[in-house]
């Protein structure tokens, strides 16, 4: 599956992104703790490590947006089809 900025890398769904260099890199939307423009964009990861992107923090917010809206319609179709109550109560 595939929407836009979305990649299945083994299973996993990651965000694309490119480093400084040119090349590609996938991120797991899960490993994202923080970002912050010093102009370059800098992603924080939850183990620490910091990775510098060419696309600009509102990119990636919107990717990572689409991320969650693709997880969040998973889950609705899912439910619906189960005949499942989905909302959160």
């Amino acid at each position: 599956m595939s929407v836009g900025n979305l990649n299945k890398q083994e299973g996993n769904k990651l965000i694309t992104t490119t480093r400084l260099d040119g090349s590609k890199l996938y991120i797991s939307p899960h490993q994202i703790e923080y970002m912050e423009e010093t102009p370059d964009t800098v992603i924080y990861l939850v183990s620490g490590k910091r990775i510098i992107v060419r696309e600009n923090s509102t990119e990636i917010i919107e990717k990572l947006i689409k991320y969650w809206q693709e997880i969040n319609s998973q889950v609705t179709l899912k439910t619906e089809k189960t005949g499942e109550d989905n909302r959160w109560t």
